[in-house]
C-alpha cells in the first residue's frame, strides 16, 4: 500500500490513551509530510488530539524540526506549547518561541507557520541574532 505524503503520516509516542472523543499521547514524535520531499518532525513531552486526528495540541517542550531530502535537520522551532491544524498543515503558537537555523536565532512571542506555503511568520517582540553575533 503506497502511503499517501500529503496528510500526517506517522505518530509514534511512549503511550497512547482514547478516552470518548480525545486522544492522548505521551512523548509523541510525529511527522508531517507535505509532497514527496518536504517533511517536518514534530515532538513534546505529551499531545492531545481529537478524535479526527485533524487538530492536535502538543505541551511540554514543543519542537519542530524541517527537515530536507537528505535527512538533515535545516530549522528548529521551540516552543512551550504548539497547536497542529493537520489538514491545513498548519502550526501556531501564542508562546514564546525560538528559531535556530545553522546562521542565525530568531527569538518572539507567537507564531505560525505554514508548512504548505513554506512561510514562517513571529506575530511580535521577534529579534534576530545571526551567528557571527552569537559567537563574539
Amino acid at each position: 500500500m503506497k502511503q499517501k505524503k500529503h496528510t500526517l503520516s506517522i505518530i509514534t509516542a511512549d503511550s497512547i490513551e482514547y478516552e470518548g472523543k480525545r486522544i492522548n499521547f505521551i512523548n509523541p514524535n510525529l511527522t508531517s509530510y507535505n509532497g514527496d520531499v518536504d517533511l517536518i518532525k514534530l515532538s513534546a513531552a505529551n499531545a492531545s488530539s481529537n478524535s479526527e486526528m485533524s487538530m492536535i495540541h502538543l505541551n511540554g517542550g514543543a519542537a519542530i524540526k524541517k527537515v530536507d531530502s537528505e535527512g538533515k535537520t535545516r530549522l528548529t522551532i521551540r516552543s512551550k506549547e504548539l497547536l497542529f491544524n493537520v489538514q491545513d498543515k498548519i502550526i501556531s503558537t501564542d508562546r514564546a518561541v525560538s528559531i535556530e537555523q545553522s546562521r542565525f536565532k530568531i527569538y518572539g512571542q507567537g507564531m505560525v507557520f505554514n508548512q504548505k506555503l513554506g512561510t514562517l511568520e513571529i506575530k511580535e517582540q521577534a529579534r534576530l541574532k545571526s551567528r557571527k553575533m552569537i559567537d563574539r
